[in-house]
């Protein structure tokens, strides 16, 4: 009789098994930012064949297409679920060019979790006069709320004179009055600082500093050199920073990057001032070193005193935490350090002092660029600043919003009574209401006080949702930057959208993992309708207990239990004033 034969146990892979390790092999290129041909490396294939011989990973051309499609349009399902969910959208739009030089705008979306990017578009040839631009953004925007564009309670931009008559344009279409449009605070600010650095003194000074940073830069061996005594001196190499217009800050960090070099370059300069020329840095900039009149480096200190406060107020308007009513503050504190430091400066002064209407650039142009009738209401809506005097010309602005978004004279009155009510804490707005005991946050503070306010609170709430700023669409900039280098410069620009997307959306998702799902029987009642069980249940999902999607509600599953249930997850999901789209 013959012996049945065993058989051989070769590893297999089912379909459903492949599809979903194809699917987690995709999204460690794409969120890693590798390339397409990573699994098409030996030492890859090899490591991969380690941990599974039966997976074959995709090629280059898979992951490119059929794959790069599956995980953008997953993705994208999932932020659309959320955005459906956000009750109100603050749109942030920009536009910048990639590495191929391809004209690029984009769309992000402001929200208490993090940005949300919906769209890096090439506009290719396209003439994006105001009227363009505005019909551009409608469109995104219909598609963006579902059609319903009363959801859209804001929108972000630059201060170019284009965005300025984009807004116009935008604001006649009879279904956007509502919207609020905000200049990004941080690139007004940039803009000042460039404004004041065009002064032939400060100009300079400047480029005198950059002159020293730029020549180091280029020459690698005296830059190497110029380590041995930064060790010296400051215990370890520090960078010599350059100033590039279109990157916030880095005028600041120049100077004082220079400042901060100032003993080792000055002792590079003595003991290299001998050699040939050939074989040191070049003369321009041991003179200025050395600096024989007493004046750079006097100067620059006085640069860096200037600088500073500006600075600050930058980081301050780029932090997520900065909220319309920080604006005018902001704002103020600059006025004060600038007419301060103008007391000393002629040329200063004269920049402080010219008009709106004059045709140099001087602050009071800046500043009536910057801040709106908007923010000064967002100043005194702020409940910590509610008791500050109202000079006349802000009350005469704060009048012309409050003009502005109501649609009658009956709800005019109304919330000039209410704002006024809210100033004397008179009803409704009395010292024993429940919105005064979170009066530190002004959003949570109007969100209560819409519950007692006909017009005011919802107002209010919708001023502190607001951006002030346009980090998000700068953002997704740097972030399509990193995707599209000179080394991958073939991708079109419609790949480099959906890495964009998957890129900065699928970590959106990410912090939602951990969330847990209500079961369809508690989802589908109110809190006082449930039964004691169901409630049981509720206090252990928010307690962060997790509990089993099948079976019982009753069955409650420990928290410390080896055999927890798995988490289910949670669909929640500088430019110039001369650029122009």
């Amino acid at each position: 009789m013959a012996k049945s034969q065993s058989a051989l146990n070769f590893p297999r892979l089912s379909s459903a098994q492949k599809s979903d390790l194809d699917f987690q092999a995709a999204m460690w290129c794409f969120m890693g930012n590798h390339s397409f041909r990573m699994y098409e490396d030996p030492y890859s294939k090899k490591f991969l064949h380690t941990l599974n011989p039966a997976y074959k990973a995709p090629s280059r051309k898979t992951l490119a297409g059929p794959l790069l499609d599956s995980c953008y349009a997953s993705t994208q399902t999932r932020m659309n679920e959320l955005i459906a969910a956000l009750p109100n959208l603050n749109i942030i739009t920009d536009e910048s060019s990639n590495v191929a030089g391809a004209r690029i705008c984009n769309i992000s979306i402001h929200s208490v979790s993090g940005s949300i990017h919906y769209i890096s578009e090439d506009i290719r040839a396209k003439q994006m006069n105001a009227a363009a631009a505005a019909q551009w953004l409608r469109n995104h925007i219909l598609a963006i709320s579902n059609g319903d564009l009363s959801r859209i309670n804001s929108l972000t931009t630059d201060t170019c004179a284009l965005m300025f008559a984009m807004w116009l344009e935008l604001q006649d279409f009879p279904d956007l009055k509502h919207c609020l449009f905000i200049p990004c605070d941080s690139h007004g600010i940039q803009l000042l600082v460039k404004d004041l650095l065009q002064l032939p003194a400060f100009k300079d000074i400047l480029k005198k500093a950059q002159t020293i940073v730029k020549a180091f830069h280029r020459a690698l061996l005296q830059y190497a050199r110029l380590r041995v005594y930064q060790c010296q001196y400051n215990k370890k190499p520090q960078s010599l920073i350059l100033s590039v217009i279109t990157r916030w800050g880095t005028q600041f960090r120049l100077v004082q990057s220079v400042i901060n070099n100032k003993d080792a370059l000055k002792r590079y300069a003595h003991e290299y001032e001998k050699l040939p020329a050939k074989k040191r840095i070049k003369q321009e900039v041991i003179d200025i070193i050395k600096d024989r009149d007493n004046k750079f480096w006097f100067a620059l200190e006085s640069l860096r005193e200037l600088l500073q406060p500006l600075d600050e107020a930058l980081r301050m308007s780029e932090d997520s935490n900065s909220h319309l009513g920080h604006v005018l503050s902001r704002w103020m504190v600059m006025a004060e350090h600038l007419k301060m430091k103008a007391s000393f400066d002629p040329e200063l002064d004269q920049f402080m002092s010219m008009p709106t209407d004059s045709e140099s650039r001087g602050f009071a142009q800046r500043y009536k660029r910057q801040v709106s009738p908007l923010h000064i209401a967002a100043y005194y809506l702020d409940p910590e600043t509610r008791i500050k005097p109202i000079p006349e010309n802000f009350d005469t602005q704060l009048q012309v919003f409050f003009r502005q978004y109501t649609t009658s004279d009956a709800d005019y009155q109304t919330i000039n009574y209410e704002f006024e009510s809210f100033r004397a804490q008179e009803p409704p707005f009395e010292p024993g209401r429940r919105c005064w005991t979170i009066a530190g946050k002004p959003k949570l503070f109007w969100h209560s006080a819409m519950s007692h306010t006909k017009l005011l609170g919802k107002l209010g709430y919708r001023v502190f949702s607001t951006p002030c700023n346009s980090v998000a669409s700068e953002r997704a900039f740097s972030t399509q930057n990193l995707i599209h280098t000179k080394s991958r410069n073939h991708l079109k620009s419609e790949t480099v959208n959906k890495l964009t997307y998957l890129y900065t959306n699928a970590r959106f998702l990410d912090q939602f993992e951990d969330l847990q799902e209500l079961p369809e029987s508690i989802k589908a009642k109110s809190v006082h309708c449930m039964t004691s069980e169901e409630e049981v249940v509720l206090e252990n999902i928010l307690l962060g207990i997790e509990v089993e999607d099948q079976g019982d509600l009753n069955d409650i599953v420990d928290a410390g239990d080896e055999n927890d249930s798995e988490d289910v997850e949670e669909d929640a999901g500088e430019e110039d004033e001369e650029d122009e789209f």
